[in-house]
């Protein structure tokens, strides 16, 4: 009883299942006396190898269907342990064909998942001083017993470390700027944008940087106000500022950020940053456009597809007498003075 509580103590510290099918299968054939045996994860497309105590004889995937008189698939069908004392009086039952057998005694278990679905199948052979009899059994249903809340926990672990790979991998593929910060703006998650567009090493920004390091000193106050806001839940969206490389070069940004928060408290900041550079030179383009328009004699007008007008400049209103507030959205034929026909305002 003592060995069995530090064995499954033992398996309580794995966080790999390959870790823990070995270190399982061991302490089975530890309990057993087997010298020889082979644990194997249940997968979709067969049966995977996770361990064995015979090198070279277990093979690495058994594919589905498994033959119909292995004592895998018996163990598959029937969920429960499988105690043999010479499998050549099983005719039901057919041996692997492996010559190192040193006698026909078999003990096998299947483990079940929270669902009681078969998640591992484990087999022992070539006891020390066989055959394998019913307290063998009784011994190894304990043990698998209090390992399924350990195999539980490993692939809710490895679950979780796959839903975080796919994030990460999700967001390398953004163009844009993806993090997280703490409660004190310190950087604990950054996409690999983030340090190339910032110009910082990979894992760089990690290392104790924050929010203010890679913002304009001009900014710090209104991004601290806007940090604190977004931390009480009362943040807005698509403020803009003004982002600063490593190298002290200088770009503009909006941010779009929202609370981390755990158990209802606020832990921290994910945030998503575009680059909007081209956006704020095709402004400054529109304004510089828009200001030579105002200066030229030459009235100009610019209407929508339906001849609605959008815009005139300071020359129109100075030849017609009307000023933009009176014609914006109206049609050129609000100019109409009867010395034309209508098809010259359509």
């Amino acid at each position: 009883l003592r060995r069995l509580v530090e064995a499954t103590s033992g398996l309580s510290s794995c966080f790999e299942i390959k870790q823990f099918g070995r270190r399982l299968l061991e302490e089975f054939a530890g309990n057993m006396a087997a010298s020889g045996g082979s644990i194997y994860s249940v997968e979709r497309n067969g049966l995977h190898l996770l361990h064995t105590l015979d090198p070279g004889h277990a093979a690495e995937i058994i594919p589905f269907p498994l033959p119909d008189r292995s004592i895998l698939r018996r163990l598959l069908d029937q969920t429960a342990p499988l105690l043999i004392n010479d499998i050549r009086e099983y005719r039901d039952l057919a041996p692997s064909g492996w010559t190192g057998y040193r006698n026909g005694s078999t003990l096998a278990f299947p483990l079940l998942d929270e669902t009681g679905k078969v998640s591992i199948l484990l087999t022992l052979h070539n006891k020390y001083a066989p055959p394998f009899v019913e307290q063998d059994k009784e011994i190894g249903i304990i043990l698998a017993s209090h390992s399924r809340e350990t195999l539980r926990a490993i692939r809710n672990f490895n679950a979780l470390r796959e839903s975080e790979k796919r994030f990460r991998d999700l967001t390398d593929l953004l163009p844009q700027i993806v993090c997280e910060v703490d409660t004190g703006g310190k950087f604990t998650y950054v996409n690999q944008n983030t340090s190339r567009m910032l110009g910082y090493a990979e894992g760089e920004l990690e290392k104790g940087y924050a929010v203010l390091d890679v913002v304009a000193p001009e900014d710090h106050p209104a991004v601290r106000e806007s940090m604190e806001r977004i931390l009480s839940g009362s943040g807005k969206w698509g403020n803009e500022y003004t982002a600063r490389r490593k190298d002290g070069t200088r770009f503009p940004v909006v941010v779009y950020a929202s609370p981390i928060i755990l158990d209802g408290v606020g832990v921290g900041m994910r945030a998503i940053v575009i680059d909007i550079t081209e956006r704020k030179t095709a402004e400054a383009e529109r304004e510089r456009l828009i200001r030579a328009i105002e200066h030229v004699n030459e009235s100009v007008v610019i209407t929508d597809t339906q001849g609605n007008i959008e815009y005139v400049n300071n020359a129109f209103t100075r030849c017609t007498g009307y000023p933009p507030e009176e014609v914006i959205g109206q049609n050129p034929r609000v100019l109409k003075s009867g010395k034309h026909d209508d098809a010259f305002y359509r």
